[in-house]
């Protein structure tokens, strides 16, 4: 702190946010982690840092400032491997926070614009997630699960390995085939 102007500096705040990470005190080394970042974008250490940052601020339950590092991520580096799992992340943050909206926005963003890297399963299960949501509001999911159907059978026809998707496309038939079911089972 004495010596900010230091060419030192910012390794050495790299260096202070993993040593607190060593030692397991999460919030001091996320602190130092974001300080980096703030400081110096293009420091050899700051992505990583940043990274680091949100997943401790998740998992110490500060998850508005874990979306925030999250998000700083995806802005500074779009082009990232980690992104496409990192947006999948900041929309279920939202979803178990009590913000369906914004983890609506979040899942429709990503199944209708894909990050770059992004899997088909993975869009298929912000899909599954958009519609879950829906349901839990209270509101007729059909037109969403149609869509949703109708984008496996296109990408099933284009034989695409879709392990995931698969399943979500069966999960979806069922829904809609329960309450003709459950029609049946009411007969005499």
């Amino acid at each position: 702190d004495e010596y900010p102007e230091s060419k030192y500096y910012k390794s050495q705040i790299a260096e202070l946010g993993f040593a607190y990470e060593s030692i397991t005190d999460f919030e001091t080394a996320a602190g130092y982690y974001e300080k980096l970042f703030s400081l110096d974008q293009e420091h050899e250490a700051a992505k990583d840092a940043l990274f680091s940052a949100g997943l401790y601020r998740k998992s110490l339950g500060e998850w508005q400032a874990a979306i925030d590092n999250f998000n700083k991520y995806i802005t500074a580096w779009p082009d990232d491997e980690r992104v496409a799992g990192m947006t999948i992340d900041v929309a279920q943050i939202y979803a178990d926070n009590g913000k369906p909206d914004e983890a609506m926005r979040v899942f429709e963003s990503f199944f209708d614009s894909p990050p770059a890297g992004a899997s088909i399963d993975q869009a298929f299960y912000a899909r599954m997630q958009y519609g879950l949501i829906l349901e839990g509001r209270g509101s007729n999911p059909d037109k969403h699960w149609g869509s949703t159907l109708a984008a496996f059978e296109t990408a099933r026809t284009s034989g695409q390995e879709i392990p995931l998707a698969t399943e979500i496309a069966a999960q979806i038939m069922y829904k809609q085939a329960a309450p003709e079911l459950a029609a049946y089972m009411e007969m005499d």
